[in-house]
């Protein structure tokens, strides 16, 4: 990851890469907090600026009595320079990614919905190499579960 392709020392990201525009953000689905889902998405972002979305619709089943509701995204990776932001829009899925509510925690983020209100939301989630770090193949996993 040298920056010169010449030497053959630069990294692939594969033919799954997600883009850094909503069109081809990887689609993760639906994760409802009644059957308690989880999923892991990984990537490599070899150079500054590269960006990677990653998107998924968090499903409230229900908000009576046993409101399971709780979203929780970590990102882990061995390279300090990758970073997250997380975009939430609350209400009914929309295929249009909403770039709202910006949370940038860094590594760990979570959504706890037991106030017995409809937390159903799209998310988006901003997977960024920090444009001051050095390249690297490094890559990244990002785990997303919703329910308790």
């Amino acid at each position: 990851t040298d920056g010169n392709a010449s030497s053959g020392c630069e990294c692939s990201e594969g033919p799954s890469d997600p883009s850094a525009f909503c069109i081809g953000a990887a689609d993760l689905g639906m994760l409802k907090d009644s059957a308690e889902n989880s999923t892991t998405f990984s990537g490599k972002l070899p150079v500054a600026g590269d960006v990677d979305l990653i998107r998924f619709y968090a499903h409230d089943a229900s908000q009576f009595f046993s409101d399971e509701f709780m979203v929780k995204i970590r990102l882990s990776s061995s390279d300090p320079g990758i970073r997250m932001c997380i975009y939430q829009h609350q209400g009914a899925h929309d295929s249009d990614c909403y770039w709202t509510s910006e949370n940038c925690p860094g590594s760990y983020f979570e959504k706890d919905g037991s106030n017995g209100v409809d937390d159903n939301a799209d998310y988006l989630i901003k997977v960024f190499r920090d444009a001051a770090s050095k390249p690297t193949c490094a890559g990244y996993s990002v785990f997303v579960s919703n329910g308790q």
